[in-house]
């Protein structure tokens, strides 16, 4: 039936233009504007229309979605981790943890494998890991708690992070990455009571 329906163009000709109008309904006319942009290969029109929109209506996930496309088309990555990063907000201040994960799980993915470097705050950070753990994923709550420990070490609730992440490695038998992450507790003096929680 696919195959029926792609070579008679009936999709191309009737199904797209359906779904083009419900998003161009549901989207602001900045963002629709923004991406028809894009398709005809204009990113900086795109972004241009998309940086006004967003002064005005921070909070449009529309229009941070349609930024996202735009900055990861063209591999900017210091801007793409700033529009996930408001984004993850966005969902936390929404209650929706779940959410937050899922925006934290496609910028990931938005990175080459040999240069994945998120840089979201770090207590939003935290709280993807605290939630990650509370979910059962311990073993990539592990990784996350190391991957924040290493891309933050000023940050004042990074000794925190390295002493839940060993914690949730020591769970896992993962001896190597618990040691790591109590030793970089020691040696950025964890408050009390993760101090005490790292020498043990």
């Amino acid at each position: 039936f696919a195959l029926v329906m792609k070579l008679s163009k009936y999709e191309e000709e009737h199904i797209n233009p359906k779904i083009e109008a419900m998003v161009s309904f549901s989207a602001a006319p900045a963002v629709t504007q923004a991406h028809e942009a894009l398709h005809k290969g204009d990113a900086v029109l795109a972004e241009k229309k998309l940086r006004t929109h967003l002064s005005k209506q921070p909070n449009d996930t529309n229009a941070l979605l349609a930024a996202i496309q735009v900055y990861q088309q063209s591999a900017n990555f210091e801007k793409l981790n700033g529009m996930y990063s408001r984004l993850i907000r966005l969902h936390l201040n929404n209650q929706d943890k779940e959410a937050a994960l899922y925006a934290y799980d496609s910028l990931l993915s938005a990175f080459p494998d040999n240069n994945v470097a998120p840089r979201i705050p770090v207590r939003d950070w935290l709280t993807i890991c605290e939630y990650l753990r509370e979910s059962d994923m311990n073993r990539e709550a592990a990784v996350e708690y190391e991957r924040l420990v290493d891309a933050c070490p000023e940050d004042p609730l990074t000794p925190r992070a390295a002493v839940q992440g060993g914690e949730v490695a020591l769970f896992l038998a993962d001896v190597d990455r618990a040691y790591k992450l109590f030793q970089r507790a020691e040696e950025l003096v964890a408050p009390e009571p993760y101090g005490a929680r790292a020498r043990m």
